[in-house]
């Protein structure tokens, strides 16, 4: 069975596509409990069913699976009025960012996602509960999420960068001019107290890997390649350079991990990413209220474990033979 999660058919557009394309970020969905009175069936949207839907995009984008944004619920490349380059997860939602033909869409519509039970694509690679489209409507049937907004880097709409100074205890006032410097900075003086440590004490990492014993081998693996998605999604959106990502993967996806896990201590990873993320973008005119989801269970039985769990599964086995 298919959840379509829009009260009525899809819209067609007003509007003729325009010859210049916009990108916008969207909110998607978010964790709550919802009704589809047309179906007259209650769905729950939970942690988990956010991290599979970012996590098979990731797989999907690896693949060369593209997510188109329809004007309907269809395969018709005529309905097709862009494409989402990217979906996330930020606390309890989940954002995408998509290059609409029409930027004028934006005002009219909102979004209905459609996620069935498999998908399998030209190339043999399987993928559970995926999104495949992520279609444009005006009935959505989840109310109150935030309406595309425009991505704009110009200098009108400078970065914040207050929570990720706070996060790296940065006192010198931030810039786009300055920031990658100061970041950079901030990452190597966290560094040097445990190198010195090492010169006085070669066996420094024991504390690390004794942690490491207690965290789940799949589970540390599985963070570790959440933490690399999320910092290789900001190179991809021009948010950071290649230099700060390595940085950034030393600092929250390297061995004190499984320290963090363990002990269930915040080490600011979620603040440092949230900063880059934000950009105070310029609002169109109307806001679009809600958005959709479609979660179907279209007959087929479900392929099992995510790709990324068997993946993370195997990595984990390697690490207890060595």
């Amino acid at each position: 069975m298919h959840l379509l999660l829009s009260q009525a058919s899809p819209f067609v557009p007003i509007s003729a596509a325009s010859d210049k394309g916009r990108t916008f970020r969207k909110e998607i969905i978010r964790k709550g409990t919802y009704y589809k009175a047309s179906q007259d069936m209650r769905f729950e949207v939970d942690d988990a069913a956010l991290d599979n839907w970012e996590a098979m995009f990731a797989l999907m984008e690896k693949n060369g699976v593209r997510v188109p944004a329809p004007v309907t619920h269809t395969d018709d490349p005529e309905a097709n009025r862009g494409w989402w380059s990217s979906i996330y997860r930020e606390g309890d939602s989940l954002y995408g960012h998509v290059e609409l033909s029409d930027p004028e869409l934006a005002k009219t519509c909102d979004v209905s996602l459609y996620s069935p039970a498999e998908f399998i694509d030209g190339k043999g690679n399987k993928y559970v509960r995926p999104i495949v489209h992520i279609a444009l409507v005006t009935n959505p049937v989840i109310p109150g999420l935030e309406p595309f907004t425009p991505i704009s880097l110009s200098q009108e709409n400078p970065m914040d960068w207050t929570k990720i100074k706070e996060a790296l205890e940065i006192e010198e006032e931030m810039t786009d001019e300055n920031a990658e410097e100061l970041i950079l900075a901030a990452i190597e003086k966290l560094k040097k107290p445990e190198e010195e440590e090492e010169t006085e004490k070669p066996v420094v990492e024991e504390p690390v890997a004794a942690a490491a014993k207690e965290v789940d081998p799949t589970l540390l693996s599985l963070a570790q390649d959440n933490r690399i998605m999320k910092i290789d999604q900001l190179v991809a959106d021009n948010k950071i350079t290649g230099a700060v990502a390595k940085q950034l993967k030393e600092r929250f996806a390297g061995k004190k991990l499984a320290l963090v896990l363990s002990s269930k201590m915040d080490d600011g990873f979620d603040a440092v990413i949230a900063s880059h993320r934000e950009n105070d973008p310029i609002k169109l005119g109307e806001h679009t209220k809600g958005q959709t989801i479609q979660l179907s269970n279209s007959g087929r039985k479900s392929s099992g474990e995510s790709p990324l769990v068997k993946a993370a599964k195997a990595r984990a086995e390697k690490r207890k033979a060595r």
